[in-house]
């Protein structure tokens, strides 16, 4: 693992600094409802990093090692009323932009509402699909 980690030295960086924050916010007790790390079931490979706290969301996307050596993450912050947070993405050239619907503390439902140029969006306007939490 430690060999793999230097390889993948900027991935593993922002995966340990992700663990990290989130397990010493849910160590201390600190841990919104909706915290965690996530899974799309229909995209393995792919992990989502969420923290909300006082009407803020911050996702942070992680995908799996491209073929070409290249690693993938991106970031999305925005606003979060009851079980409805809506994101926009922050460090990216693609404007993203969705809506996410927490069905339960342990899953929830994501809408595109747009996402440009299309072209580069591995998701378009209108998809929908479900997350769940890992831990």
């Amino acid at each position: 693992m430690i060999r793999k980690c230097i390889s993948l030295a900027s991935l593993c960086g922002i995966i340990g600094i992700v663990f990290l924050n989130l397990t010493t916010i849910i160590s201390s007790g600190y841990a919104g409802e909706y915290d965690g790390i996530w899974s799309i079931p229909s995209d393995p490979g792919y992990f989502i990093a969420i923290r909300h706290k006082a009407g803020s969301i911050i996702v942070i996307g992680l995908d799996e090692m491209e073929p070409d050596g290249g690693e993938w993450w991106e970031v999305f912050a925005g606003s979060i009323v009851g079980n409805t947070a809506t994101i926009r993405s922050a460090i990216t050239d693609i404007d993203f932009a969705a809506t996410v619907n927490f069905t339960s503390q342990n899953s929830a439902t994501i809408t595109v509402d747009h996402c440009y140029p299309e072209w580069d969006c591995d998701y378009h306007e209108g998809d929908v699909f479900t997350i769940e939490k890992i831990f």
